[in-house]
């Protein structure tokens, strides 16, 4: 929290991936944090982070295409593409 504007509004300090947002939020939309204290709960244990696989072969195999667009300003035209691996991200192909 950077700083408390009134009663109302809240200033926080953003991550890197969301410094193009406002910093400044609504009091009713943050949440108090509950920290674990480790003298009053001995047997609370953190949460395992659990970390996605990374893609293991360079090779993807297109299951399906979505969408299609066409460039404004070149006569390129896109497709959306889904991948069989539930790893991969769908994503945006040019035709070729």
């Amino acid at each position: 929290m950077k700083a408390l504007h009134g009663d109302n509004a809240i200033e926080v300090e953003l991550s890197e991936q969301l410094c193009n947002k406002h910093p400044t939020f609504s009091v009713s939309l943050v949440k108090p944090s509950k920290s674990s204290d480790a003298e009053k709960f001995p047997l609370r244990n953190k949460a395992p982070q659990n970390i996605p696989p990374m893609e293991s072969s360079g090779t993807k195999k297109i299951t399906k295409v979505h969408k299609e667009r066409q460039l404004t300003t070149k006569t390129v035209r896109e497709y959306v593409a889904s991948y069989s691996d539930p790893t991969c991200e769908d994503e945006w192909l040019a035709e070729n």
